[in-house]
């Protein structure tokens, strides 16, 4: 988000959705997060073939919960279910998607670690957004984590002038500049919701992630059995 603010002046491309919407071209329902997989075979993307391209990455246990919550917010709009048609058929399919996510969420009474565990493919490695078919498709990575010094090394990398400071999501970390290859208790905001089940789960999800992309992965003996 904090991207697209800062670099909104340079391009025109058509507004993305904010959360979940559906997508005619893959007749399912989609984020503006696309896997690279989903991604070749949009229209948009074989446009853009030949473009470089950049992504961020985030530390995998503060990436799941924070997803986790996005879904709280996305269900927490739901429009109320009167039996009437207010929405086109398309608007119709995502208000019944959301609903089945909600019920998942009351089914486990709106726990973290309960749902991670009933429903973990919900979320997905960050290698499928940066690699396709074995290879890293990414001209460059930039971590979240010293998201500033990235985001200046690879403006300088493209010749691109800074012209924002605007930015988004700006709590995800409580340290302005973290190292992310050796973060400490401190460098996290979300690993207070974890207990040892949650760990292992993503532990096991992200495997490749942390070998990737250089996160730390943590011992579950040293989180409470349960919260």
């Amino acid at each position: 988000s904090t991207i697209e603010r800062r670099l909104g002046g340079l391009h025109n491309t058509e507004t993305k959705p904010i959360g979940v919407y559906y997508e005619p071209q893959l007749k399912r329902h989609m984020s503006k997060h696309l896997t690279l997989k989903n991604a070749s075979k949009l229209a948009f993307y074989n446009e853009r073939r030949s473009y470089d391209k950049v992504c961020f990455v985030r530390n995998p246990y503060e990436r799941v919960y924070s997803w986790f919550t996005w879904l709280i917010r996305q269900v927490e709009d739901l429009k109320p279910d009167d039996g009437k048609v207010h929405d086109s058929e398309t608007e119709q399919r995502t208000q019944r998607l959301l609903r089945g996510t909600r019920s998942k969420m009351e089914s486990v009474n709106w726990d973290f670690s309960a749902y991670l565990k009933q429903s973990p493919k919900t979320f997905k490695p960050t290698y499928k957004f940066t690699h396709y078919r074995f290879r890293n498709r990414m001209a460059f990575i930039g971590y979240v984590e010293r998201f500033e010094y990235d985001y200046q090394k690879m403006l300088k990398s493209y010749g691109i002038e800074d012209v924002s400071s605007a930015n988004a999501n700006t709590s995800s970390v409580p340290h302005v500049e973290c190292d992310p290859h050796s973060m400490t208790r401190e460098d996290y905001r979300y690993l207070k919701y974890y207990d040892r089940s949650s760990i292992s789960i993503v532990n096991q999800l992200m495997k490749k992630d942390f070998k990737l992309f250089g996160y730390e992965m943590l011992n579950p003996a040293d989180f409470p059995k349960v919260l």
